[in-house]
């Protein structure tokens, strides 16, 4: 079911990317990031309210090994989200998303620098290289 999922959230992605880029000339950044931020939190409130889930802010209050992965993965996803919309705006979303797709290797590198994993085979170096050299050719004939 995790390929499903993954599968499901990539084929967003990819609409998700086509249609800003029309939208980037429609609208302003800040109003595309304002109102979609607005109906995120309405979304994700009634679901936490519908669904009765608990939202633990004790953890994060009381906890600082919690709250700073916290201030860290909102912080990151804050910039990942800004410069991925001017990287579309700049040049359009097939190029920028076809760049994005590295964001696999910094996953290993980060997951072996912060969490100590070190799972990384000989396919996952091939599998690497390979990514920046598309990355490199897409690069080069798209000047």
């Amino acid at each position: 079911m995790r390929l499903v999922f993954a599968l499901i959230a990539s084929i967003c992605r990819g609409l998700q990317y086509t249609f800003l880029e029309k939208l980037l000339v429609k609208m302003p950044i800040i109003s595309i990031f304002l109102i979609s931020s607005i109906i995120n939190a309405i979304f994700f409130a009634l679901v936490a309210w519908l669904g009765h889930f608990e939202i633990n802010l004790k953890a994060v209050r009381n906890d600082k090994s919690t709250l700073r992965l916290f201030i860290l993965v909102t912080v990151t996803f804050l910039i990942a989200s800004i410069i991925i919309v001017f990287a579309i705006k700049g040049k359009n979303a097939t190029t920028a998303g076809l760049v994005e797709i590295s964001y696999p290797i910094f996953i290993i590198l980060f997951s072996y620098i912060f969490l100590k994993n070190y799972s990384i085979s000989r396919a996952t170096i091939l599998g690497g290289i390979l990514i920046f050299a598309g990355i490199g050719i897409i690069y080069i004939f798209n000047r």
